[in-house]
């Protein structure tokens, strides 16, 4: 394989994969120190690689369930993040599945499931990937916070005109909440 190729094939993931540590958090469980990613800027690198939601880019919500878990109820969603390529194809990330435990606040539970699966969706594509390559670790953020590579741009694209729906896909915007109500809104909280 070309070098060309090569680099093209992974074009996304390097413009993507540095976080930007003003936006991760350092929390703990049990004895393993973990990072989290703001959600928010997690939506703001896929707006910056692709352009505005829900013309640029989405997601589709395939699934959605309930389960109860040793007494406690969670909720789980399964969705996949689309977005317009370069040449205007439409392009779709493997489905992933996010959940949440109802907890103290059960009118939260399906958004936090979706924050879930979008987040997970995210690493596919190689959003912040330098924190689930190990780089935000507990020890290595606290101790040496200066040795991350700085946090790339995405790359310049202007977005594809559509100039013959036959042979281009318009993106199709979902819309969860309505799914859900039509599925049932009454029974959506907890």
């Amino acid at each position: 394989m070309n070098q060309e190729l090569k680099n093209s094939k992974m074009e996304i993931w390097n413009s993507v994969c540095t976080t930007d540590p003003q936006f991760t958090k350092s929390f703990q469980r049990g004895t393993t120190h973990l990072t989290d990613i703001n959600p928010a800027y997690r939506l703001r690198r896929l707006t910056e690689l692709f352009g505005p939601a829900g013309k640029e880019w989405g997601w589709t919500l395939h699934e959605r369930w309930r389960e109860e878990w040793n007494g406690v109820q969670c909720a789980f969603v399964m969705l996949s993040i689309w977005y317009i390529d370069d040449d205007g194809n439409r392009c779709e990330t493997p489905p992933q599945v996010g959940g949440t435990v109802a907890g103290d606040y059960p009118d939260e539970i399906w958004k936090m499931s979706i924050t879930d699966a979008v987040g997970k969706c995210c690493m596919s594509l190689g959003i912040s990937a330098d924190v689930y390559l190990g780089v935000f670790d507990g020890k290595y953020r606290q101790s040496a916070p200066a040795q991350r590579p700085p946090v790339s741009p995405p790359p310049t694209r202007t977005p594809p005109a559509y100039t013959t729906p036959s042979t281009k896909t318009p993106p199709v915007h979902h819309d969860p909440l309505s799914s859900m109500q039509a599925a049932g809104g009454d029974q959506i909280p907890f």
